[in-house]
């Protein structure tokens, strides 16, 4: 398994070198140095060395003994950093576990975490499809926003990039709707740390030591709970009718543009 910590993504690290390494049949000797780099579970690997005298499979375009390798070790490690609850996000999981390699699968009141967070998302989900008006396009920006943003709170194994589609929706009301800027403003400092975050490029030692802290990294993970019920506020406080006139009148350049 992958024993990595957040120092690598596993996904794209393992995919890139183990199994690049297996499939091209180089030396046993340059193998066990790579995984040596790469911690996973590969015995089965090492006392399989004789493969690379078997013929080449056709169809597939491997050699047998690599198929079999190459399905263990994805069944076994490949999975999303290896099912972490979450992977650098500010988010609901990494305010209750902080952002540490907590498996996904760890059971809260008997259920599994991702289990629970999918019943969460679910009640969420059904809340939208409840309040949504199909021919209100405030109210179905609004939904689509909710969903995104609830998705990157409370769904695990998510990572930090995954807030953008919280924009696209974002952007686009606080354009219409002057109320909601200073919360898009807000997101987009909250998402720019969280990109920052980990990654450190470029590389500031203050700023490094100040978000490393894991009370910081609780408080921005309440502050992106936060902006989200306060979203969460202004769609249950959209009237039953718009004036979409106006609404549509708000993109004219778009219109004009086209």
């Amino acid at each position: 398994m992958y024993k990595g910590s957040k120092k690598k993504t596993a996904d794209n690290f393992i995919l890139e070198n183990p199994l690049l390494t297996i499939a091209q049949g180089i030396s046993s000797s340059r193998s066990e140095e790579v995984f040596e780099e790469n911690p996973v579970d590969i015995q089965e690997f090492i006392e399989s060395r004789k493969f690379l005298n078997q013929k080449w499979n056709g169809r597939t375009g491997c050699r047998p003994i690599i198929m079999q390798i190459l399905i263990e070790i994805t069944k076994n490690n490949i999975r999303e950093v290896t099912g972490y609850l979450t992977a650098n996000s500010f988010n609901l999981w990494s305010l209750v576990y902080g952002l540490s390699p907590i498996s996904d699968s760890t059971k809260i009141l008997g259920i599994p975490a991702f289990r629970l967070g999918e019943i969460l998302y679910l009640i969420l989900t059904s809340f939208v499809i409840f309040k949504v008006k199909v021919k209100d396009h405030k109210s179905i920006l609004y939904s689509f926003l909710i969903l995104s943003l609830g998705a990157f709170l409370i769904l695990t194994k998510m990572h930090e990039r995954y807030y953008f589609l919280t924009f696209i929706f974002l952007a686009l009301l606080s354009g219409v709707d002057k109320k909601l800027r200073k919360i898009y403003y807000l997101c987009s400092l909250l998402f720019f740390i969280n990109l920052y975050h980990f990654w450190w490029m470029p590389k500031f030692a203050f700023l490094i030591d100040i978000l490393s802290q894991n009370l910081v990294e609780k408080l921005l993970a309440i502050l992106n709970i936060l902006l989200f019920f306060s979203l969460l506020k202004y769609y249950v406080g959209i009237p039953k009718a718009i004036n979409r006139e106006n609404l549509y009148n708000k993109f004219k350049w778009i219109r004009n543009s086209s």
